[in-house]
C-alpha cells in the first residue's frame, strides 16, 4: 500500500537528483567557459556576462522542475488522502466503466 510517507520519500529523492543535477552542471558550464576563455583569449567581462546568462536559464530550468515535482507531490498527497480506492483490472482490462464506448468504424479514403 502506498502511503504519504512513502510518496514524500519518493519526491525526496528525486529532488534530491535534480539538485545534483543543478549543481553539477552549473559546475560544467563554469569549466568549459574557462577552458573557452583560456584557449581563445576571450574577454573576462564578456565571458562573466555569459556564464550569469547561462546560471540564471539553468536555474530558470531547475526551479520549473521543482515546481512541477512539488505540485505531482502535492497531488499524490491529496490523491491518498482522499481514500480513492484503485479500481481491480483483470489481465490487463479495465473495468466495464472505464471501456471506451464503442463507436461505428470510420472508412479511410487514401
Amino acid at each position: 500500500k502506498v502511503t504519504g510517507k512513502t510518496v514524500a520519500k519518493f519526491f525526496d529523492v528525486v529532488e534530491s537528483y535534480v539538485d545534483k543535477t543543478r549543481k553539477a552542471l552549473h559546475g560544467k558550464i563554469d569549466r568549459f567557459l574557462n577552458k573557452i576563455a583560456d584557449n581563445f583569449n576571450v574577454d573576462k567581462e564578456k565571458l562573466n556576462e555569459m556564464k550569469a546568462n547561462l546560471h540564471n536559464k539553468v536555474d530558470s530550468f531547475f526551479d520549473n522542475v521543482n515546481n512541477t515535482l512539488d505540485k505531482l507531490e502535492g497531488d499524490s498527497m491529496s490523491f491518498i488522502a482522499g481514500g480513492t480506492e484503485q479500481k481491480e483490472v483483470e489481465d490487463g482490462i479495465a473495468p466495464a466503466e472505464e471501456q471506451p464506448a464503442e463507436t461505428e468504424p470510420v472508412d479511410v479514403v487514401a
